[in-house]
């Protein structure tokens, strides 16, 4: 084979498995989910399904999350409330075992919603993650962000001045981590400038 053939190669597999994964649904936590979208997600723990029913309004209706029966556990399906653009959930083990999903509303505010949806024993049930305090809230106005990283529940959001617009926040960013033991929030650090 020569030299210059292997970028091409490697290309054309990785542009196979990116068509391959297109059709059977695979999506990245994280990632928005479309109106009339659904997504079977297999993984090690507990297998789902995550969907927004065709036909409703993008920014409000009903995210389905399905899990199949298995040999331990019933099938679930779960309708949960949805204000806004919900995202590819996050899925984490361990104590905290379950789904997070994150939904943004629609508006000006963006301001984030999350939905739990953890396992037990006996299955899957819907629980709460409570929002952070109004004192760790302080500032902010909406347009928070929520990723996960080594078990972590992070969320961001820009931090406001007195008399600063909703596109134009001057105040840095407030980053907090989800504490699952106590079920509360922690500001991980001072406010961070631009």
């Amino acid at each position: 084979m020569k030299k210059n053939t292997l970028p091409i190669i490697l290309f054309l597999a990785a542009f196979a498995v990116f068509i391959y994964n297109s059709q059977v649904g695979v999506i990245s936590p994280g990632s928005e989910i479309e109106v009339g979208e659904r997504f079977n997600i297999s993984s090690d723990f507990r297998d789902f399904s995550v969907s927004v029913p065709a036909g409703e309004a993008a920014s409000v209706g009903t995210t389905i999350v399905e899990f199949p029966a298995t040999g331990e556990f019933p099938a679930q399906r779960f309708a949960l409330e949805r204000d806004g653009t919900v995202f590819a959930p996050y899925q984490f083990y361990g104590e905290s075992a379950g789904l997070v999903l994150f939904t943004k509303s629609a508006g000006s505010g963006s301001y984030g919603s999350l939905q739990y949806l953890k396992y037990t024993d006996s299955g899957v049930e819907l629980a709460l993650i409570p929002e952070p305090t109004l004192d760790q809230l302080e500032g902010t106005m909406g347009h928070d962000r929520l990723w996960a990283a080594s078990g972590n529940l992070i969320r961001r959001w820009p931090v406001y001045k007195d008399g600063d617009s909703n596109s134009s926040p001057n105040g840095g960013e407030r980053r907090m981590r989800y504490n699952w033991a106590n079920a509360s929030w922690k500001v991980l650090d001072a406010e961070l400038k631009d």
